[in-house]
Order: structure tokens, then sequence, then C-alpha cells
């Protein structure tokens, strides 16, 4: 066998181990791809719930005359809950 055949057998060795490498690649891209969306998707779906919660307490404080919040929250609830009571949340 001639270093030419060589340099061949070779060539076709790294064509496949790169065609192999780019498949493994685009597998772990789009597993990837799939894990972000589901974390997003369940993140999205905590947020809401503490929002929902957050909210309920809130608005469980003003219905027992709670005249001023001070609160610090993960989310936006207390304080949407208290502007439409007109309660201060600070």
């Amino acid at each position: 066998m001639s270093v030419n055949g060589l340099d061949k057998i070779t060539g076709r060795i790294l064509a496949e181990a790169n065609a192999e490498a780019e498949d493994i690649l685009s597998r772990a891209r789009e597993e990837c791809a799939q894990i972000s969306a589901d974390y997003a998707s369940r993140a999205d779906g905590i947020r809401e719930r503490l929002t929902a919660k957050a909210s309920a307490d809130a608005e469980a404080l003003i219905a027992q005359d709670c005249v001023l919040i001070s609160q610090h929250s993960d989310t936006t609830g207390p304080a949407t809950a208290c502007e439409a009571a007109g309660v201060p949340c600070v």
C-alpha cells in the first residue's frame, strides 16, 4: 500500500470521525434547547404561582383593614394588590 493509499484511508477515517462528532454536537444542542425550554416553562409556572400566592396574602391583609404593607417579595403580587386597593406598599 502506498503512502497515498494511507492518506486516503486516514482522510476517510477523519471525515467519518468529524461527521460523527457533528452528529453528537447537533443532538446535544437539540437536547440543550429542549432542557432550556422545559426549565423556562417550569420557572414561569413557579413564578405565576408565587405571584398569585403573594397577591392573595396581601389581599388578605388588606381585607383585615391593613393600611400599610412593608414587604420584600420576589414577585410583583403584593405591590399590585396594594396598588389596586389604594394601600401603600413600601
